[in-house]
């Protein structure tokens, strides 16, 4: 996610082309976070493609773009970060919970314990973001992006 916030923080070349996807918020962010690559997923893929196949970059930047596309196109990735949002959305609860004025340490044990189970069950109930890629994975498109079978490479 610091790759792509630097990528795009320092290029104005990039800058230019983010905002003809209509990617504005990217731009003044000083974290990417999973949220944002989630929810623009198809216009990062269009804006890596489009850039990896560019004659005006050279061919260590068409490179490093056709990596990032691979990389925000693999299952292992799509995975990985709806999960990791899925676990983020729990954590954001239970932080809001705990910063109430009014609530004892019983129920701020019980507020841990209660998160620690929905964890525990995640293993075998992927959440609901999760839950979402996977199903469309099985289509082998997410976001309207092709999804790549193995790794990045």
């Amino acid at each position: 996610m610091d790759k792509l916030y630097s990528l795009y923080h320092q290029s104005p070349k990039n800058q230019n082309e983010l905002r003809q996807e209509e990617l504005y918020l990217f731009i003044g962010l000083h974290q990417v976070n999973g949220l944002y690559i989630i929810n623009n997923c198809s216009a990062l893929y269009k804006h890596f493609k489009f850039a990896s196949t560019d004659v005006t970059r050279d061919l260590k930047e068409r490179s490093k773009y056709n990596g990032l596309k691979l990389m925000i196109s693999s299952v292992e990735y799509v995975s990985n970060l709806n999960a990791m949002a899925d676990t983020l959305d729990e954590l954001g609860e239970l932080s809001e919970y705990l910063q109430s004025c009014i609530i004892t340490l019983v129920e701020v044990d019980k507020a841990i314990r209660t998160t620690i189970r929905v964890f525990d069950s995640m293993v075998n109930k992927p959440g609901h973001k999760l839950y979402g890629a996977l199903q469309a994975i099985e289509l082998n498109i997410y976001k309207n992006v092709p999804n790549q079978n193995g790794q990045a490479k």
